[in-house]
């Protein structure tokens, strides 16, 4: 959902002169787990794998857990395992990171964007317009960490997957069944809110749900390989769970407080999570997208867009039918929002947004 390219010189940010939009928190604990594996010589399926999933189970409510080589493959599992016959639908916001546009593709599956609706995520109504009779599933696939519950979805009478690839994990944990998907996924990319230096998983359906009879769950059983250095900096990094959400929770209030309210309008309005989950700082800059942007970086600031581009464009289909969708990617950036920041570094994000982020 935002594996946004630099907007500019990510050289600048490399040589530490710019704070990088996306930066993992890595610590001493990290590196000491990462070195007990590392003298072991055992560094696939060995006890910190099983110790791993084992934990995430917990954390999920007991659900079953798989672990894979990505979050885009984990996505890609989850709908083959549902089967569909060559060609089907599969409903999606055309605001979405390319990643699941290409697990879509992989199982044969044919693409049906739907536009969002005011803050970044598709709706039922815009969900209901690009259903068809060859429509066989739906992905949810909120950006920033929003948890976008899948309740209001069931009337489409469609498996749900539930993309949670910008999701805390604590998120996941707490959804009650009938705001979760059939099938949840979720990444361990080194720049998501845990980073287990790549990976992601997939969280089984709860039995009681209507549609979780269309998923194969044992299709969804079969792990993929997942390395013992993989596993050990994910469960120190769900450890530190607690200690994430306090810090990004400080972040929100203080960039909040910074920035003019106009440009945090839609992120108060569409938040649906406490806001140390959340895994973005969106800001709403109207039409003045490349000069806020530019004025962050000249500042030292990385900024970048919501997402890199629409997928529906790639399909040839018109932006007239995405008026939502193709506001947000001319209006919507985002800012340095992760644990690492350093608090000087925290507080220019908040002077450069008080200064810069206008209306």
């Amino acid at each position: 959902m935002h594996y946004a390219r630099p907007y500019a010189d990510d050289d600048v940010a490399a040589s530490g002169k710019m704070i990088p939009h996306s930066k993992p928190d890595i610590g001493e604990a990290e590196v000491a787990a990462l070195t007990r594996v590392a003298l072991t010589g055992m560094l696939v399926d060995g006890p910190n794998s099983v110790s791993f999933v084992e934990n995430l189970s917990k954390l999920a409510q007991g659900r079953h857990v798989s672990l894979c080589s990505s979050g885009r493959h984990a996505l890609a599992t989850a709908l083959s395992s549902l089967k569909l016959r060559r060609g089907s639908g599969i409903i999606l916001q055309t605001y979405v990171c390319d990643a699941v546009v290409w697990a879509i593709c992989k199982n044969d599956l044919t693409p049906q964007f739907a536009d969002i609706g005011d803050h970044w995520c598709m709706t039922p109504d815009t969900a209901k317009r690009a259903k068809t009779r060859q429509t066989g599933a739906i992905i949810l696939s909120p950006p920033f960490g929003i948890f976008q519950s899948a309740k209001q979805f069931r009337d489409l009478n469609l498996p749900i997957i539930h993309d949670l690839c910008q999701a805390s994990l604590a998120t996941i944990a707490d959804a009650q069944p009938e705001h979760s998907g059939d099938v949840t996924v979720t990444s361990f990319h080194p720049t998501k809110y845990i980073c287990a230096a790549g990976g992601g998983a997939i969280i089984k359906a709860y039995p009681e749900s209507d549609s979780a009879s269309k998923i194969n769950s044992e299709h969804c059983g079969t792990p993929a390989l997942f390395s013992e250095l993989q596993a050990a900096l994910g469960e120190v990094q769900l450890s530190r769970l607690p200690e994430f959400a306090r810090k990004r929770s400080a972040l929100y209030e203080s960039y909040l407080a910074a920035a003019p309210e106009a440009t945090t309008a839609d992120i108060r309005a569409a938040i649906d999570v406490d806001p140390g989950r959340l895994f973005r700082f969106p800001i709403r800059t109207r039409n003045k997208l490349r000069e806020t942007m530019a004025s962050f970086h000249s500042s030292g600031v990385a900024a970048r867009s919501g997402v890199d581009s629409l997928a529906h464009r790639a399909f040839g289909l018109h932006d007239d039918l995405f008026p939502n969708a193709v506001c947000a990617l001319k209006t919507t950036m985002s800012v340095p929002f992760y644990p690492a920041l350093l608090p000087e570094q925290a507080s220019r994000v908040a002077e450069t947004l008080m200064r810069f982020a206008c209306p």
